[in-house]
């Protein structure tokens, strides 16, 4: 490949933006530089000092290689293994969904509120367990539970809990099933479930092609998941419990609905930064 042999970094960064570029990618620079860096685990201020610097044949190669990977919509966390969430770092890979800063929103909004100072929360479809483990740093006398049906997400999630030293409790099944066995009785259920539609998920971005479909895959409508999540969280929930779910962007008064026809009320609909709709919050 041209330019492959030039071990100059200056102008392996420069080959590697011209193959992104050339696949579209937006932030093709940034995303090289990133690259390089995540292979010689520099900081930014070292590559910078050291431009004219050679590194060699083999780092060559595996940047070229990433730099092919990223290129075919492969997603730059997966490949650097990590994403940022409400100001720390998570473990990601291909078994859990890539945190997103729209998602944030949804942790913002229950800091916002006035809950108990022990609040009891279960946090549905975890993931990487980016919001359990945020709530759980920022609150930590927050009592935190975190379920998930897959087995190799809450792995992830344990990692990430691990790194982060917080002490949440790991379920493994679907939605609610495995804690209404238990004697957990939450003040918070907290979820950012499945919400696409079916037929748009082939429509998306190349990237999230490449997320696990369990994650994003919300039924004919995006609603299914909402429809049984719903009834059993208004089951399971307190008088005075409290609801958040992140929702897709024009879904606002449908989980709204689904909300208060299962006898939830104050109903909320919190906007995102792009002012969409992107978090339904109701009370038992």
């Amino acid at each position: 490949m041209k330019g492959i042999m030039d071990k100059r970094v200056s102008s392996i960064i420069k080959e590697g933006v011209n193959l992104l570029e050339e696949a579209g990618v937006v932030n093709a620079r940034s995303e090289a530089t990133l690259l390089l860096r995540f292979i010689k685990k520099w900081q930014m201020h070292h590559l910078m000092m050291n431009m004219q610097e050679t590194i060699s044949q083999e780092d060559t190669e595996e940047f070229i290689n990433l730099i092919k990977l990223r290129k075919n919509g492969y997603p730059l966390q997966y490949i650097t293994g990590t994403q940022e969430f409400m100001g720390l770092a998570f473990e990601v890979n291909p078994n859990v969904l890539i945190p997103r800063y729209d998602t944030e929103v949804l942790v913002e909004a229950i800091l916002s509120r006035d809950l108990p100072p022990k609040t009891r929360v279960v946090d549905v479809g975890t993931g990487s367990g980016a919001i359990a483990i945020s709530l759980a740093k920022l609150k930590p006398e927050w009592e935190i539970c975190a379920i998930d049906i897959s087995e190799k997400a809450l792995e992830v999630a344990d990692k990430n809990s691990r790194k982060h030293n917080v002490r949440i409790t790991f379920f493994q099944g679907d939605l609610l099933e495995s804690i209404k066995k238990t004697n957990i009785r939450p003040d918070l259920i907290v979820s950012n479930p499945p919400y696409i539609p079916a037929l748009e998920i082939d429509s998306l971005m190349k990237e999230v092609q490449f997320e696990p479909y369990l994650a994003l895959q919300g039924g004919e409508d995006g609603l299914a998941v909402y429809r049984r999540l719903i009834p059993q969280a208004f089951s399971l929930l307190g008088r005075q419990g409290c609801l958040a779910l992140e929702i897709g962007y024009n879904q606002g008064e449908a989980v709204s609905d689904l909300c208060k026809s299962e006898g939830f009320q104050q109903i909320e609909v919190i906007k995102d930064y792009q002012s969409h709709d992107r978090v339904v919050i109701g009370v038992k």
